[in-house]
């Protein structure tokens, strides 16, 4: 039985937010680990898709906004994919491997293809 449209759109903005708060959570509890500048990476978001913004005041909470809405974005590629295998398999073990590889997928894409592109320094 598929999801009613509500309820997609619900659970796809869940587990986007979700998704990306966890991310930006771990790169707080890791920046503070290794005592380095966690929000250089939110104004290094922000530089990448609006470069004159990188030293303003907004830099950050844009730079979170931004991550954001990429994890959302990126639910509402993947939920299609989770819903179908949800349904064929009955379990979250196929659903955990899937999303680990995605999430695999999205890191070597941003690190090795994308970012080298739009914006090396991020990457020094």
């Amino acid at each position: 039985m598929a999801l009613p449209i509500y309820n997609r759109w619900r659970l796809t903005l869940l587990a986007g937010i979700a998704g990306g708060m966890a991310e930006i959570i771990w790169l707080a509890v890791y920046s503070m680990w290794q005592g380095t500048d966690g929000w250089q990476v939110a104004r290094g978001v922000t530089a990448a898709l609006v470069p004159t913004l990188e030293t303003s005041s907004v830099a950050v909470p844009l730079g979170m906004a931004i991550h954001v809405l990429l994890s959302i974005l990126l639910a509402a590629a993947l939920l299609p994919l989770f819903a179908l295998l949800w349904r064929r398999y009955h379990g979250a073990g196929i659903t955990l491997v899937v999303a680990l590889a995605a999430l695999a997928l999205v890191w070597v894409t941003n690190f090795f293809i994308l970012l080298p592109v739009v914006a090396p320094a991020f990457l020094l």
